[in-house]
C-alpha cells in the first residue's frame, strides 16, 4: 500500500497540539484558512494560501472519526484524488508528545490507484511547524 507515514518527536504537550490540530485559527497557520468542525460527520475546506504546507491547494474534507486528544481520521480530497489523513498523539520519549502522521488510500475519483508523488525530502508536502 502506498502512503505517507510521519512520525515528529515534539516537545509541546498533546493538548497544545491537539489544539493547533483542531482549533480553526491554529490550524490556519498550519494548513490555511479553513472552517473545520472537530465533529464526526463535519464537511469543511482547508487551504488555498500561500506557504501552507498544501502550497494553494484547497482540500475538501470530512471528518471520519475523532477520539478527543487522541487520534483525528479525515478524509482528504484534493485534486482529482481522494485519501485519508490520520493523525494520531500518543507519549513521546522525552516527556513531549509523538504526532503520527499517516496520508493514504490514495485512489482517483475514478476507482484507480492515485499515483504517490513525494517532494525531495519525501513528505508529500506535509510540513510541520508548532511556533503556536
Amino acid at each position: 500500500m502506498r502512503e505517507i507515514d510521519l512520525v515528529f518527536e515534539l516537545e509541546e504537550s498533546a493538548d497544545k497540539v491537539w489544539r493547533a490540530m483542531t482549533t480553526p485559527a491554529l490550524l490556519a497557520r498550519w494548513l490555511g484558512p479553513n472552517d473545520f468542525r472537530a465533529e464526526p460527520g463535519a464537511r469543511f475546506s482547508v487551504g488555498g494560501a500561500p506557504g501552507v504546507a498544501n502550497d494553494n491547494a484547497v482540500a475538501d474534507c470530512e471528518v471520519l472519526s475523532i477520539e478527543p486528544g487522541r487520534r483525528l481520521r479525515l478524509a482528504w480530497r484534493e485534486g482529482g484524488t481522494d485519501s485519508v489523513v490520520t493523525f494520531a498523539l500518543e507519549p513521546g520519549e522525552s516527556g513531549g508528545v509523538r504526532l503520527r502522521l499517516t496520508h493514504d488510500g490514495f485512489v482517483t475519483r475514478g476507482g484507480l490507484p492515485a499515483p504517490l508523488t513525494l517532494d525531495p525530502v519525501g513528505t508529500g508536502g506535509w510540513r510541520m511547524s508548532w511556533a503556536a
